[in-house]
């Protein structure tokens, strides 16, 4: 069987100082904080 794992986040892992906070900038910001 296998395992799943979920992960959230929040805060400035999605929305950084500045940003209008569209999909587009929530998803890199994502993809970067993922990538750390």
């Amino acid at each position: 069987m296998k395992k799943r794992v979920v992960i959230a986040l929040g805060g400035n892992a999605i929305l950084q100082r500045g940003q209008k906070g569209t999909y587009e900038e929530q998803m890199e910001n994502v993809k970067k904080t993922a990538k750390q």
